[in-house]
């Protein structure tokens, strides 16, 4: 049986278009959330440690270990356990099902505004631009 293409899919934080990134871990039960770019710059600006990932014995990933303190203005957030208990992450899960598992948790987390999001609010005193917002 041939499994066709062989090569991985260039995929992740420097291939999407998204201005915010929740990561969820599990392990610690922390939610960081930080900017898209401050995630692609700490990546090319210091070296980290590149690991694959394998789903029953196929690559089906690569990426970099990198540390929250590493992004600037990175936020982790405890959630209730509510919330861990709910979505129930084993270490048994592929990769698929946690990432559904990360998406479910998020969904529900700012459904619920129970995640804190960051912002910049800026006062505009210029007229013009104020009617056209």
């Amino acid at each position: 049986m041939s499994l066709g293409n062989k090569e991985l899919i260039k995929y992740g934080i420097e291939e999407e278009q998204s201005d915010l990134r929740v990561h969820v871990c599990p392990l610690v039960r922390v939610i960081y959330v930080y900017s898209t770019v401050k995630g692609i710059e700490a990546i090319s600006k210091d070296k980290f440690k590149e690991v694959s990932v394998f789903t029953k014995g196929i690559k089906t990933a690569k990426g970099y270990l990198v540390p929250p303190d590493k992004i600037h203005s990175c936020k982790g957030y405890n959630i209730k356990d509510k919330f861990w208990n709910k979505h129930k992450f084993y270490e048994t899960d592929d990769h698929g099902e946690k990432g559904k598992k990360a998406q479910s948790l998020v969904a529900e987390l700012l459904h619920r505004g129970e995640l804190p999001l960051p912002f910049d609010p800026r006062i505009i005193k210029n007229v013009k631009m104020q009617e056209d917002l």
